[in-house]
Parts: C-alpha cells; sequence; structure tokens
C-alpha cells in the first residue's frame, strides 16, 4: 500500500510538471523542467511495514534545462551584438551627417572657389567682393552645421549611455532583491526554478546593456563581474549590487560605486554601453577630422590673405577664424538658460562666469578673478565678447564659458566689408636689371620655429633694475629677443658690498638700533626715532623701515644718512639687505644681530647679440673656436649661420638693418687716437712730396696681432677705411682739425681743398684781428669742400674741421697787410696737437695737413705706427656715460649725461638693495670734482649735470645785484633782461611779482625789497667769477637798472684765506685793472678803478661795479684773495652742463665715469627677426634688463637675394635699406633653401652677381595675385601638401562611409553567432509539445497503474479484514 501511496505521489507531481511545461511553452525565460526519480530503499520500518526490500518511489528533484556554459556563451553573444548594433546606428548617423548635399560643406566649398575665381579676374569689382563675403560665411556656416550635427549626436549618444548605465543599475538591483528570495524557497523540490528563470532573465536583459561574467553559487545565486572575459570589478556580490553611472563624451567612462568604494573604467568592451563608447569614439574621430580638415583651410588660406593688401594697402589678415567660446552650465542650477556669444576682439581671454541675480534681473559675468566685467539681463556687452542669453534662469544659477580654438565649430569668415578681401599680393619678386643668367626666383614667408631657448622677457621678469639682476650660474646663451619687439634694454653688472640681516615684520618693531662700519668707521643709527625729532610709527614692515632707511629718514647722531654714506636698504619679510655703492661694508649689527657680510665685486661678464643667421651687433669678437661651440641649434641659431661682424657695435652709427644701438661701457670705450702724418708745408706750384707710407700692427689680448700698411699718399680718412675693413669690432674715425690764426689786417686769400679734386679760393678781409669775413667766406665753400669753420667769441681765431679726415689743404696763401697766417693742428674741439705753422711773410705759403684717426673698441688694445706703441685708454666721451660737443671754435663745450634710474639710482627689489652705483667726475680750470649718485640721491640726468654744477660753484664768488629805488613796481607784463655765465635770462612782472625765467632754473631769484629796488642774487657761485650784467634793453629804467640809475653789480668772495699781497685783476669790459688785497684783509684800489671795495667781518671782500652792458670778471690767479675762477662760466639746462670759456681759448674738460654696470646695451628700432643674447666671461655674471613687446612683423621688409656663386650655389640674402647681409646659404638640389624666414626657390641658369628683389607691393588695386593663390589651393600640391579641400572632404566622406558598412558587416557576423548560440540554447531549455504529450501519457499510464496498486493492496487488506 505504501508503494501504491509513494508511486501516485511521485507521477501527480511529474504530470503536474509536464502540464507546467506545456501551459509555459511561449513563456519568455521559462525553461523545461523534468522530474527525475529513485526508489525508497528497504531500510525503513512504518507501522505497517517492516525493513525488508524496496518501499515505493521517490521524486530525486525536478530539474531545469539549463546548462551554464551555455548561458554565458549566451549573454556574451547578445553582449556583442548590441554592442555592434548600437556602433552600426551611430556610423549611419555620422554618415547621415557628412553626405555631400545641399549647402553641406562641399557645395560650400565650390561656391567659395568660385566667388574667389571670379573676383580674382576682377579684384577691383566691390559686387564681386559681396559675392565673395557671402560664399566665405556660407563655407563656414557649413562647417559650423557639419561640427554642430556631430556634436548633438554626440549628446545623444552620451545620452543614450547614460540612460543605459541606468537601466544596468535597475536590473542589478532587480536581480539582488530576486535573490535574497532564494533562501527562503529553499524546502521544496523545484521551488527555485521559477526564481532561476527570472534570474536568467534579468542577466540576459544586463548583458545586452554591459558585457558581464557571471558566476552562481549552490542556491542559484549569481555573482555578476564587469567584462566578459571574467576578472573585473564585482558589479553585484552578496553584499549587494553597484550603481553604474558614466561620464565623458570624448572617452566614455563606467564608475562603479558599490560597498563605498568608487571605481573608474574605460573598459566597455561589449553591450550596449560598449557600443556608445565606441560609438563615441567614431563620431569624435569624425570631428576631429573635421576640425583637422577646418584648421587646414583655415591655416593655409590665412596664410596667403594674411600676406597679401586690401583695398585700402594693409595687411589682409586672417580670412577664417576657429576660435570661439565653451559654455558649461553649473551642476546645481535650479533653472535653464542658453546663450549665443560672439567674439568682437580679444581683449578678454576668459574663463567668464554668468552669475544670475534674480533680486536685479540681471546676469553678472566675472572674469577668473572675480572681477565685474559688466551685467545684463538679455544681452552682455563686455570686451571682446557679446552674450546674448534666454531661458528662465533661477537665481544663483551658473553658466561658464571658456575660450576654444581650432574647432570647426567656432568657424567664422573674418573680412565684413569688401575692402578688406586682400586680393593682391603683399610683395613683388623681380630680377635686377642687369642681370646676365637666365635665372628666376620666387620668395615667400615661410614658418620658421622659434628657438628652443627661453625667451629673455620670462627670465627678466623681476630684473628691470640692477638691484634684481639675475645671476648666471655660467657663460653661455642667456635666451632669445623676439621678433617684433619693439625696445631692449641690458646690462652686464658686478655686485655691491651687501650686508644681510634675518627679519620679520613682526620682529620690527622691537628693533632700536643698527651700526654699519665703513673702512673701519662705525656709523650707529637710532630706529626708534626719525629725523625729524618724531617716534618711528609702530607697525612698519621690514620693506618700510628699509625705505626709511635709504630715504634718510633716520640720522647718526651727527646727521648722517644712508645717501650722505652711499648706502641703500632693502626689505621683505624675513629679511633687511643693506647695499654699499663704492668699496666693502666692514660689518653690521642689528641690535645683537651680526649681520653676513658679502664683499663687492667687478662685472665678469660681456653681453653678446647676435641674429639666428650669426650677425653679430652688439659685444666684442670671437674667436672661430668659440662660434664653434656657441652657433648651434640647440642655441637658438639656425643650420647654416654664419659668422659676420661687419655691423658690430654698429660701425658709423649705423646699426644692423638700420637698428638703434646705444652700447655703452661704464668708464667708457678704450680708445687709441694718432695722426699718421705731420704737417708739410711748400711755396710754389708744385706741391711738397706725398705722405709716406705707414706700416700699423694692432695688438690686443688673447688674439694674434694684425697688421697693415698704410700706402703713400693716403689720408686719416683713407686709414679709418681701411682699419674698418680689416679690424673686426673695432671702430676707426677721422676728422682732420687746425686753428688758423691772422696776424696783421688786410686781405687775406687762399684756395682750400678738401674732398674737392679743384682748389676753391677763400678771400676775406681781416681787420681789428677778426675773422669774420673768412669764416663766411670758408663756409661758403663747405658744400663742396666738406670743410667748416667756427670762430672764436673774441672773432680772432677760426677752427676748420673736416668730420671725414680728408686731407685738408691751403695754398697760395696771401695777406695784402703783409701780415702772416699760422695753422695750428688741432682736435674737433679745438684743442691744439702740434705747434703751429705760419704761412706768408718770408715763409712758406702752402701747407698739407693730414687729421687723426681714433680708434675705439670695448677691450683694451695697442697701435704700433712705425715702431711708436700707442695703448689704449678708457675715454668716457667715447660710448660711455657721458657725450660732450664743443661750439665757438672749442670756447664751449656742452656735456651731456646718461642716467638710468633702474641702474644708476639708488632701488630696491625683492632680492635686494642697490646703492647708486655710478660716479660723474671732471677736472675744469684745475678743479676735480665727482658726484655720486648714492650720496646725491639723484633721480635724472638732470641731477647729474646740476649736482656736477654745484660741486663746481662751491667756494666760487658770488654775484648780485641791486637796481635803484622806485616810486612804484613796474605794471604786470613789463620784462628785461640780465645776463649770467654768459646767457640771457628774462625779468617779467606778473601778479606783482618779479618772475624769473631763462636757462637754468632756480639759477637766480629776484624780488624787490621794501624801498621798491630789484634785489638779483645767483644762487651758487660763479665759476668765472663774473659780475651780473644788463644789456642794453628799452625797459631796463621800469626796473630801475638803467645807467643813470646807478644800478650795482657785486660780487662777493670767501673769506681770504692769503697769502698776502694778493693781486687781483678785475676785467672792465676791455679794461684791466690790478686790485691789491692786502693783511687783513684790506683792499688797495688802483687809480680809475669804477667801483669799490668793502670786507665784512669774515674777511670775505666783496667788490661793486655800476651794472652795465659791459662784462665783468676777475681773472685767475685770486685765489688767495678769495676769488676762484675756473675761467669758464657753468651753467644747466635739463641733463646738459655747459661751459663757456672766459677768454674765448679752448676748453679741455676731462672726464671719466665710473659704475656698477660695466656695460649696457640699449636697442630701439629692432629688426624684424629673432635676436640671441649671449653672456660670455666668468667670475660674477650678472644681468639685469627689461624688454618692450610688439606685434610680430606682419609686412616683409624689401630684401635682395643676390647670387653669390653661381658655380656653388651660394646665395645671399640682404637688406635693401641698408645694404647689410641678413643670411647666407648654398641652394639644395632642388635650388631651394630657407633664409631669415623666406622660402627661396632659384630656378633657370642665374649668373654669379644676378641680384631678385622682394619689395613691397606699392599698387595693388588691380591685382588678384592672392586670390590666384587662395584658388590654387582648391587642388592638392603634391610637393607641398597643401590644398586639396574638396578631395579631402570627399575622402572623409569615403571613409565614413566605409566605417558604417563595417559597422554593419560587424552586426552581421555577431547575429550570426548570436542565432547559433540561442538555437542551442533553445534546444536544450525550450518546451517540445510532441515530447510534453508524449510523456503525458505515459505519466497517465504510470498514475493509473499505481492507482490499480492501491486498489489491489485495498481489496487485499479488505478481504484480510473479512477474514478474521
Amino acid at each position: 500500500m505504501d508503494i501504491a501511496k509513494s508511486a501516485i505521489g511521485v507521477y501527480r507531481t511529474a504530470l503536474g510538471v509536464t502540464g507546467e511545461n506545456i501551459a509555459n511553452v511561449n513563456t519568455e525565460g521559462y525553461r523545461r523542467r523534468d522530474v527525475t526519480t529513485e526508489q525508497i530503499g528497504g531500510a525503513r520500518t512504518t507501522v505497517t511495514t517492516l525493513a525488508t526490500g524496496g518501499q515505493g518511489v521517490e521524486i530525486d528533484q525536478i530539474r531545469r534545462a539549463f546548462d551554464e556554459l551555455l548561458a554565458q556563451r549566451l549573454r556574451t553573444a547578445s553582449a556583442d551584438l548590441s554592442s555592434a548594433e548600437v556602433h552600426h546606428d551611430a556610423a549611419l548617423a555620422v554618415e547621415t551627417v557628412l553626405l555631400p548635399r545641399t549647402g553641406g560643406i562641399d557645395a560650400a566649398l565650390e561656391d567659395f572657389f568660385a566667388a574667389v575665381g571670379s573676383l580674382a579676374a576682377s579684384p577691383a569689382d566691390t559686387s564681386l567682393r559681396r559675392v565673395t563675403l557671402e560664399a566665405g560665411n556660407t563655407l563656414a556656416s557649413a562647417f559650423q552645421g557639419i561640427a554642430a550635427g556631430l556634436i548633438r549626436l554626440r549628446e545623444d549618444t552620451y545620452n543614450a549611455a547614460e540612460a543605459a548605465a541606468a537601466q544596468a543599475t535597475r536590473d542589478l538591483a532587480d536581480l539582488h532583491e530576486l535573490q535574497l528570495r532564494f533562501t527562503s524557497n529553499t524546502g521544496n523540490v523545484g521551488a527555485l526554478n521559477p526564481l532561476h528563470d527570472e534570474r536568467d532573465r534579468l542577466l540576459g536583459q544586463l548583458a545586452e546593456t554591459i558585457g558581464i561574467s557571471v558566476t552562481l553559487d549552490p542556491a542559484g545565486r549569481a555573482t555578476v563581474t564587469l567584462g566578459v572575459d571574467g576578472g573585473g570589478p564585482t558589479l553585484l556580490g552578496p553584499s549587494g549590487p553597484a550603481n553604474l553611472t558614466v561620464s565623458g563624451t570624448t572617452d566614455l567612462t563606467l564608475t562603479i560605486d558599490r560597498d563605498g568604494t568608487t571605481r573608474d573604467t574605460r573598459m566597455l568592451g561589449s553591450g550596449a554601453l560598449g557600443g556608445y563608447s565606441i560609438a563615441l569614439g567614431a563620431i569624435n574621430t569624425a570631428l576631429q577630422e573635421v576640425d583637422a580638415l577646418a584648421r587646414k583651410m583655415a591655416g593655409e588660406m590665412n596664410a596667403v590673405h594674411s600676406a597679401g593688401l586690401d583695398l585700402t594697402g594693409a595687411p589682409g589678415g586672417d580670412m577664417f577664424s576657429l576660435d570661439g567660446w565653451a559654455m558649461t552650465r553649473a551642476a546645481g542650477n535650479q533653472g535653464y538658460a542658453r546663450s549665443v556669444i560672439t567674439p568682437t576682439g580679444e581683449a578678454t581671454t576668459g574663463p567668464i562666469t554668468l552669475i544670475r541675480d534674480e533680486a536685479l534681473g540681471v546676469w553678472r559675468a566675472e572674469d577668473a578673478l572675480g572681477n565685474v566685467l559688466g551685467s545684463a539681463d538679455r544681452l552682455l556687452v563686455l570686451p571682446g565678447v557679446t552674450i546674448e542669453i534666454d531661458g528662465e534662469p533661477a537665481n544663483g544659477d551658473r553658466l561658464t564659458f571658456t575660450p576654444t580654438s581650432g574647432l570647426a565649430i567656432n568657424m567664422r569668415f573674418l573680412p565684413e566689408v569688401p575692402e578688406r578681401l586682400a586680393a593682391a599680393v603683399a610683395t613683388l619678386v623681380a630680377p635686377a636689371p642687369g642681370n646676365t643668367g637666365s635665372g628666376s626666383v620666387a620668395m615667400a614667408a615661410t614658418t620658421v620655429a622659434a628657438p628652443t631657448i627661453p625667451e629673455l622677457s620670462t627670465l627678466l621678469t623681476d630684473a628691470n633694475t640692477a638691484a634684481g639682476a639675475v645671476t648666471l650660474l655660467s657663460s653661455g646663451v642667456v635666451g632669445y629677443i623676439p621678433a617684433g619687439t619693439t625696445a631692449a634694454s641690458f646690462a652686464s653688472l658686478g655686485s655691491q658690498s651687501t650686508a644681510d640681516f634675518a627679519l620679520t615684520d613682526a620682529a620690527v618693531d622691537g628693533t632700536t638700533s643698527l651700526t654699519v662700519t665703513l673702512d673701519g668707521t662705525p656709523h650707529t643709527f637710532n630706529l626708534t626715532t626719525l629725523a625729524g625729532g618724531a617716534p618711528r610709527p609702530a607697525g612698519w614692515t621690514v620693506a618700510q623701515l628699509a625705505a626709511a632707511l635709504t630715504a634718510g629718514q633716520f640720522e647718526t647722531g651727527t646727521g648722517e644718512t644712508f645717501a650722505s654714506l652711499g648706502l641703500a636698504a632693502a626689505g621683505t619679510d624675513g629679511a633687511l639687505t643693506l647695499s654699499r655703492n663704492t668699496g666693502n661694508i666692514t660689518s653690521a649689527t642689528l641690535d645683537a644681530q651680526a649681520a653676513t657680510v658679502t664683499p663687492g665685486a667687478a662685472q665678469g661678464g660681456t653681453l653678446q647679440i647676435f641674429t639666428r643667421e650669426g650677425r653679430q651687433i652688439a659685444g666684442t669678437p670671437l674667436s672661430a673656436a668659440e662660434i664653434a661651440l656657441l652657433f648651434t641649434e640647440a642655441n637658438g641659431f639656425l643650420p647654416g649661420a654664419e659668422y659676420v661682424t661687419d655691423y658690430l657695435e654698429a660701425p658709423g652709427g649705423v646699426g644692423y638693418r638700420g637698428l638703434t644701438l646705444n652700447s655703452d661701457q661704464a668708464s667708457g670705450l678704450q680708445t687709441a687716437t694718432f695722426a699718421p702724418h705731420s704737417a708739410v708745408t711748400w711755396s710754389g706750384p708744385i706741391e711738397a712730396a706725398a705722405s709716406p707710407a705707414r706700416n700699423i700692427l694692432l695688438e690686443e689680448p688673447g688674439a694674434s696681432p694684425i697688421p697693415l700698411t698704410l700706402p703713400p699718399g693716403s689720408s686719416a680718412e683713407r686709414l679709418a677705411q681701411l682699419m674698418n675693413d680689416v679690424y673686426p669690432g673695432l671702430e676707426a674715425r677721422a676728422s682732420t682739425s687746425a686753428t688758423l690764426t691772422v696776424a696783421g689786417d688786410g686781405r687775406v686769400s687762399f684756395q682750400i681743398e678738401g674732398s674737392n679734386g679743384t682748389p676753391l679760393i677763400v678771400s676775406g678781409d681781416v681787420a681789428g684781428g677778426r675773422l669774420d669775413a673768412l669764416l663766411l667766406s670758408v663756409n661758403a665753400l663747405s658744400g663742396t669742400t666738406g670743410i667748416a669753420a667756427e670762430l672764436s667769441p673774441d672773432g680772432t681765431r677760426l677752427l676748420l674741421t673736416h668730420p671725414d679726415g680728408a686731407d685738408l689743404r691751403i695754398t697760395d696763401l696771401t695777406h695784402a697787410g703783409a701780415g702772416t697766417v699760422t695753422l695750428t693742428p688741432a682736435n674737433a674741439q679745438g684743442q691744439s696737437l702740434a705747434a703751429g705753422v705760419t704761412l706768408g711773410g718770408a715763409g712758406p705759403t702752402s701747407i698739407r695737413l693730414s687729421g687723426q684717426v681714433t680708434l675705439a673698441q670695448t677691450q683694451g688694445f695697442t697701435v704700433t705706427i712705425d715702431g711708436n706703441r700707442i695703448d689704449s685708454t678708457a675715454d668716457a666721451l667715447q660710448g660711455g656715460l657721458v657725450t660732450s660737443t664743443s661750439i665757438a671754435a672749442g670756447a664751449g663745450r656742452t656735456l651731456s649725461f646718461a642716467f638710468d634710474p633702474a641702474i644708476d639710482g639708488s632701488t630696491a627689489a625683492p632680492t635686494g638693495a642697490l646703492a647708486g652705483p655710478t660716479d660723474y667726475s671732471l677736472t675744469l680750470g684745475g678743479r676735480s670734482v665727482t658726484y655720486n649718485t648714492a650720496t646725491g640721491a639723484a633721480s635724472s640726468a638732470a641731477d647729474v649735470a646740476a649736482g656736477l654744477a654745484t660741486l663746481l660753484r662751491e667756494d666760487m664768488p658770488t654775484a648780485s645785484l641791486q637796481g635803484a629805488a622806485l616810486g612804484s613796481l613796474p605794471p604786470d607784463g613789463t620784462s628785461t633782461i640780465v645776463r649770467l655765465d654768459g646767457q640771457d635770462y628774462v625779468l617779467r612782472m606778473q601778479a606783482g611779482t618779479v618772475q624769473v625765467t631763462g636757462p637754468e632754473t632756480g639759477r637766480l631769484s629776484a624780488a624787490f625789497d621794501g624801498s621798491n629796488r630789484l634785489q638779483l642774487t645767483v644762487n651758487g657761485g660763479s665759476t668765472d667769477a663774473g659780475f651780473l650784467s644788463i644789456p642794453n634793453t628799452s625797459s631796463v629804467a621800469a626796473f630801475g637798472l638803467a645807467p643813470a640809475q646807478l644800478p650795482q653789480s657785486r660780487l662777493t668772495g670767501i673769506p681770504a684765506p692769503g697769502p698776502f699781497p694778493v693781486p687781483v685783476q678785475v676785467e672792465v669790459g676791455s679794461t684791466l685793472y690790478t686790485l691789491t688785497v692786502n693783511g687783513g684783509p684790506s683792499v688797495t684800489l688802483p687809480p680809475g678803478f669804477p667801483g669799490t671795495a668793502s670786507v665784512d667781518g669774515t674777511g670775505a671782500i666783496t667788490l661793486s661795479l655800476p651794472a652795465t652792458s659791459a662784462s665783468a670778471r676777475i681773472l685767475p690767479g685770486a685765489e688767495a684773495a678769495g676769488f676762484a675762477s675756473l675761467g669758464a662760466a657753468v651753467s644747466v639746462n635739463g641733463a646738459n652742463l655747459t661751459a663757456l670759456s672766459s677768454d674765448g681759448s679752448a676748453l679741455d674738460i676731462p672726464v671719466t665715469t665710473s659704475s656698477l654696470a660695466g656695460q649696457r646695451i640699449n636697442l630701439s628700432n629692432l629688426p624684424p627677426e629673432d635676436l640671441i643674447v649671449v653672456m660670455t666671461g666668468s667670475g660674477n655674471l650678472r644681468m639685469s634688463g627689461s624688454i618692450t613687446a610688439g606685434p610680430p612683423p606682419s609686412i616683409l621688409p624689401s630684401v635682395e637675394l643676390r647670387v653669390l656663386d653661381a658655380a656653388s650655389n651660394r646665395v645671399g640674402l640682404f637688406d635693401i635699406a641698408t645694404g647689410h647681409s641678413i643670411g647666407t646659404r648654398v641652394l639644395d638640389a632642388t635650388g631651394g633653401t630657407v633664409i631669415d624666414g623666406l622660402s627661396i626657390s632659384v630656378t633657370g641658369n642665374p649668373a654669379t652677381g644676378d641680384s631678385f628683389r622682394l619689395t613691397p607691393n606699392t599698387d595693388g588695386r588691380n591685382d588678384g595675385r592672392a586670390l590666384d593663390a587662395i584658388l590654387g589651393l582648391r587642388f592638392a600640391d603634391v610637393t607641398t601638401g597643401k590644398g586639396g579641400f574638396a578631395s579631402i572632404l570627399s575622402n572623409l566622406q569615403s571613409e565614413v562611409g566605409t566605417r558604417a558598412a563595417a559597422a554593419g558587416q560587424r552586426v552581421s557576423a555577431r547575429e550570426a553567432v548570436h542565432d547559433t548560440i540561442r538555437r542551442a540554447d533553445a534546444e536544450q531549455g525550450a518546451v517540445d509539445l510532441d515530447a510534453e504529450a508524449a510523456r503525458l501519457l505515459e505519466l497517465q499510464q504510470n498514475y493509473n497503474a499505481a492507482a490499480q496498486i492501491m486498489r489491489v493492496a485495498q481489496e487485499l487488506f479488505d478481504t484480510l479484514l473479512s477474514s478474521l
């Protein structure tokens, strides 16, 4: 009975399973079940049976038709197919965007080139220009449209990827929830099968989204990892599912967030997400290719258009722009807004952030630093851009605009008006008329890579003053000056002695005393009290303390200041630095802290400046070995650069390619001056023998001696030319000067010869010794002879000068009064160089005067002439900080001073202080003075001139003048003149007071006293011991200065030091009086002396004379009487100091200078090419400087290509304006080369000496050659690789089509694999109705049989019971 019961139960269940299979034949995810049975063993005992044989049947399991390996294969195939389908859809979409169509790039290109071709035929036609503008805008719009379509497709693809990631996250979460139910359904056989079906459905769905690997535990719970190959990040595990998100439109990134850990991966090989990743890559590739085409087209067309000229003659500029802006919305924005941004200039570089202010109803625009650029509601007009916004923004919403470049989406056609289209070429290339060869040349600008060395402006950021100078670790290339720079200045410096303290801002309040020991003498400053007695304010920083020290706000007990001691200070939080201008600081202490003292060091480096082609323009000549090491591409020089020194240090004042070069040495250039020949005289028609030949040897340290022979009969001018040609870096200048005086009045005649080949007659009358007539006669011939004449103030001396050094010949001299003429060789300042030679009378009548040659260069040298050695010496007036000019035959000298506040003044920088490091010294009339820029606190060249004048005037007699008492003051506007230092000063009444104007501001003071007497006082002494005089004017009486009003001019000396007696010579007009100063002192006046003398209590003598128009002065030699005189009047006008000789003789004013900056170079009007700066030398290599940037050159300069040697294909490029050589090359096998950024192509058979000029196009209105060049870009040039845009676009479209077809083939292949595996899976797990029906009949029969057993058993049991 138990056996029957077990059988009935088993077959009832089996029937149910079979029925379930039949019922779910079309249910998705349902897998066929099978029932497996096993017998019940005989070892069991029940209440009705014994543990004997078999006891029936039971269900082993209800088994799902499932193959785990096959399931994984199906998931992999599904993931691959999904990826391929997504990629294929995107590839088709890209193909659709790029397909040729109306309004596409291909059609727009054709229309544009057609418009350009029409305009090229008639470049001045305004209507055709408008058509071309429209075609250009259409072409730009076509690129924008294609790029916009691809960008939209990329955004849509990315959005779909985001949705797929979200779906995968949901599937993982659903799968996790499902698997939590597995534990509660493990008690019944087959109870998990429906859950397993749902699990597999979810896994299959997940696999279509993202490639996965699955492992199952014994209960069937799935662990899911990323990737079909296993080993990837876990997406679902026992602890729960991951959250998936994506980011990155250019490189799709999957972010997996699970169990508090975040992991990013780009390994998305399959599934829809993998397909989206591939699709984004394909879209981006297409967009990059469109961008590349846009860049190529814009770059090549811009290059042509920029090199052309528009209708106004201006450079064309760019034709297309690919610059624009990208907008991003802040993640927390609550509203919505869209915008259009239009570039209008280059003023704003971005980024720009717009912040919505709903209270004001505006968007506020800010730059990267938070500075407000503007605000508005809908339209913001900002520097460089205009932004239009619409939408419904919320308060606080942010939009950020970031600049982008090189993108097709930004393409704009830039010319806006017809005139701005550049149809003409900017330059013309033409052969020279005298060419003998048959060659032709093409020249055009080309791009040359910038030097790989640093740009100098980056090195000199904080080094624009000597205090901030940078210290170089070694000699060599420093950097380069880019082409377009407008000005540059550099200095090579030594270093001053410094004392360094550690001092923080917080510690400044605690400082009380500073002691600086100089040359063994301590100088102590009280830091608690300012110079005026006020306490030092609290809270000062180190920088404020340093500034106060330098400004003299602290003094020693004896009144010394930092300036008077030649000190300066600089400070930052943490350090205080002291510097001394000259000499070393012995020691220094700040309260109890001792300073770290560093001694000064002289300049060790020399700055050298080159072009990239090897032309040296500043510095000193270098040896061949030095050049070989220096001229490398790594150092910025171009391949083929050749060393040329022809333009070194601007010989003759002409810098390379017109460069303005001021190259100064602290002490001046090393110079040597010599005359190659002495004066020669003769009488009669036959000239004396020609000047002999001279053997000259130039020697300088570290170089081989260079010999030179001056041919017989050569002038100083010829010698200078020869020396400039032979000695690189040496400048030779020649001049010929002589003074001419005449003894005896009468008519003087002679013939004069300089540059002229035929002598010309000079004739003039000499009256009272004056040579005015001869002056006029000589200068009337200057245009022919090259000889100019100057007249001394007294009119008795002529200075004849030929500025180029030609021999000066005076022949056939006659004097009607039987007098003589004396000629004395002199320099250009009128100072005698040799004994005079007298002509006329019984002497010779003709003379040949040779000039002198001055050699100058930066380094010392020796020149030997026929065995006579001359060593060079520093000359501050040659390439130094002082220049000199002379007038009146040398009786007047003007010194002009150079002063750079960044180098010569006291300055401070974060790295240290600089105490004005420059000394200016001169000697006049036996007095030598030195002005130091630190102790004088100079801030300008005018301060230097005024400072030197003050030193010269020190202890000199002081002039004053007193007018007559007036009944009333002169009315406003009344004026008169007084004379001081040989110059006129104007007195003018204004608002009841006397205003003084004149050459030197502040030199003369004027005021009326209580008696209405005009009081004039000279501020500072008179170096010529001269009295004030009053020129005859009509208004002198109004000021009480008429002779009849007896105004008095006074001169007061210093206390007379003796010894006595002292003769004092006073010159009044042309009369000389000798006064005697005796002990006491007392003054004895000679008979007839027109003035008076008085002595004050200090022993100072005052001489008074009637103030008239006659000049009056005390002659030199009266120092013992307190009246010193330098023999010259000194005046100052700005940066100029002028000395006028009192007696009309030529002045000799030796000048010396010294400075920490041993070498200074100032460049302006720079050539249109990069320049390389090199520092040579050793030891103390310090450099300061500044760069004034400018725009890169936009117009090609006029240049000439010369065939230097046709046989070797050697050519040279020359600047037409100056004739300077720019670069030399040997042409390659194709006849091409590049020199100075010019691509040069030579064809045909040019001859040596042929030349070809590249010059600006001055009449390009009907010139369409620039448009022809643009039209030439329509088709590809296989040689240059330029042009061919339509072909490139066609290739791109074909490539995109090929990619789409390949993506379709990939889908077909993946479908085949997927279908095969799916069929295998279906065969393994699907329900077969025929088999299930047969199985159903079989189970029914088994069930009936088991039931029959039960009936038989029941009948037996009933029978058994009945028998009892």
